[in-house]
């Protein structure tokens, strides 16, 4: 389980172009099919990295990113980890700039993290609020 999330981060870490977005395509379908990567996968880094992407012009990149912080936001404390790594205002920037695949994946992602009370606070002082009003 750790040897596959270090060899999925490793992967992502490594990547450049095009092969980001497929890195990261892999990291989302390992995730979301097994919950017990999840902790790991945060735990070798994964969160920097995925804000990196959120970052990035490539928006297929960027909507694999979104989706593969979602499903580890299940988790009270992987949560704030990825909080940590700055992920919010990436999300929120994700979402205001309306490409339909990044938008909902950062819209999900948004929901796992405002079930925590002090990162909703959080996503309203990143300006979360007026684009999904």
């Amino acid at each position: 389980m750790a040897g596959d999330a270090e060899a999925l981060v490793a992967r992502l870490r490594g990547a450049r172009g095009g092969q980001a977005s497929a890195a990261a395509a892999k990291l989302t379908a390992a995730v979301w099919n097994d919950e017990t990567l999840r902790a790991p996968i945060v735990q070798a880094g994964a969160p920097p990295l995925l804000v990196a992407l959120l970052r990035s012009t490539d928006a297929a990149a960027q909507a694999h990113a979104a989706d593969a912080l979602s499903a580890p936001a299940f988790d009270e404390v992987v949560r704030k980890r990825i909080v940590d790594a700055g992920v919010l205002p990436e999300l929120v920037s994700l979402v205001r700039a309306g490409n339909v695949d990044d938008t909902r994946n950062a819209l999900l992602a948004i929901g796992w993290f405002a079930e925590d009370a002090p990162t909703r606070l959080l996503l309203v002082g990143e300006g979360a609020m007026p684009p999904l009003v």
